[in-house]
């Protein structure tokens, strides 16, 4: 994939990135075809897909991400201490 293309890619995820949260539970495994919740693109069987349970009163209880979606909404949002 292309810089640009990366770049294109990182800026619409952010606009569109659900806050970080704390998640009550976290699983992994191969891709359900769901639409991953920060890309917007679907979650293949041949990828890794993360299942992110929230908290209760979150907007959305859980959220369906790809690896590299989950590793940037987990170190992208700030923290508070």
């Amino acid at each position: 994939m292309g810089a640009a293309r990366k770049t294109r890619g990182a800026a619409r995820a952010e606009s569109t990135s659900p806050a970080y949260q704390r998640p009550q539970r976290t699983w992994a495994g191969l891709g359900s075809g769901a639409l991953c919740d920060l890309c917007h693109r679907p979650i293949e069987e041949h990828q890794i897909e993360y299942e992110v349970e929230l908290p209760a009163g979150a907007p959305v209880p859980v959220l369906n991400l790809h690896l590299g979606c989950y590793e940037q909404w987990t170190t992208s949002e700030p923290r508070l201490a």
